[in-house]
């Protein structure tokens, strides 16, 4: 990933954006790209977006008419360095608060719009003698009563959708000794696909482990804390726990109401996975991932396609794992009617 940042001082001088790795961009004296090396890209673009940096732009004042920062000075900025994890769960966090700003900026501009058109509707009303807009009529013997329309209930942000199905899966594993970081995700990602549930929209990445969204996980787990629904815990010897905090189970509700129709192939996904082993998981979820993306391509979704996949084109170390495993779980998934059936978004882009 490129990070752009404009050198005029302006109003354009310090602003940020950034830019995808195969886009091309033309650039001029006034512009300076930067490439992050062992600083996540993201990470970068919020400490050039916050007042840190923005206070070093601010101190530079080069320039008699036309302020500017030069090459060389840029350079002399320090950027914090936390590890990769850590900086993976700023970034979640990060994009989880401000995708709740930009919710709250959406409804308040749709408010001040309903707000200027009903006040044009009660000033065109009153000049023609009518101050009361009547949505629905019920008459009776000798009155004509006025219904007021019901208000159309609004969803939520699907970042509270996904800590929904995280709490699920979670209220129901936590106590398994197998249950942990890698196997809720693995479950996450199946009941997901298999439920459908298209409030979720996750991003999935062919890693090691299997298909993984890891600013998802990170997030969700900091939204169960939130909510005081679940949190994390080192384990003794390896990986991490849940542990009901005081609000547990608080979920339950939002799931009858959101999801009334999913419960029974989340639930399904839930049972069959319980005592399995992380291994098995990992195993069931890449096959299905990689089945997925063929179906997602549009190209037939034979065994030797499959299998090509999972063994040359995810990860080295699925090579670790025998063949005959991979081939019994692709004629497992179909005796069991879990077939893929093309549903969300593909791990990685067609080749």
């Amino acid at each position: 990933m490129n990070l752009t940042a404009q050198s005029l001082k302006d109003e354009f001088l310090g602003r940020v954006c950034m830019t995808g790795e195969e886009e091309e961009c033309l650039l001029n004296q006034r512009l300076a790209r930067l490439t992050p090396i062992i600083i996540l890209p993201k990470f970068a673009l919020f400490l050039l977006k916050a007042w840190r940096f923005r206070r070093f732009v601010d101190g530079l004042n080069s320039g008699s008419l036309i302020q500017h920062m030069f090459t060389s000075q840029l350079v002399e900025f320090t950027f914090p360095l936390p590890p990769l994890a850590e900086q993976q769960r700023i970034v979640a966090e990060v994009e989880r608060r401000l995708s709740v700003v930009e919710e709250l900026e959406g409804a308040v501009g749709a408010n001040l719009q309903r707000a200027g058109r009903l006040r044009q509707a009660i000033l065109q009303r009153a000049f023609a003698g009518e101050l009361v807009e009547v949505e629905e009529t019920v008459e009776t013997s000798s009155n004509v009563i006025a219904m007021p329309k019901p208000a159309e209930k609004r969803r939520p942000h699907r970042h509270f959708f996904r800590a929904l199905l995280s709490a699920e899966i979670v209220d129901q594993l936590h106590a398994e000794p197998t249950f942990g970081r890698v196997k809720h995700q693995k479950i996450f990602h199946l009941c997901e696909h298999i439920a459908q549930i298209t409030d979720i929209e996750g991003q999935y990445h062919r890693e090691a482990a299997g298909p993984l969204d890891n600013q998802l996980i990170y997030a969700n787990e900091g939204e169960l804390k939130k909510l005081k629904w679940y949190r994390t815990v080192d384990r003794a010897e390896i990986g991490h726990a849940y542990v009901p905090m005081e609000k547990a189970g608080g979920h339950r509700k939002y799931l009858e109401e959101f999801w009334e129709d999913k419960r029974a192939d989340i639930q399904r996904i839930i049972d069959m996975m319980r005592g399995w082993k992380t291994e098995r998981c990992e195993i069931l979820c890449t096959a299905y991932a990689a089945w997925n993306d063929l179906l997602l391509w549009g190209k037939e979704p034979k065994e030797d396609n499959i299998l090509h996949e999972i063994l040359d084109c995810w990860h080295e170390s699925k090579k670790r794992i025998p063949k005959e495993k991979w081939i019994a779980a692709i004629r497992w998934m179909k005796e069991k009617g879990l077939a893929p059936t093309g549903f969300g978004r593909a791990t990685r882009k067609e080749r």
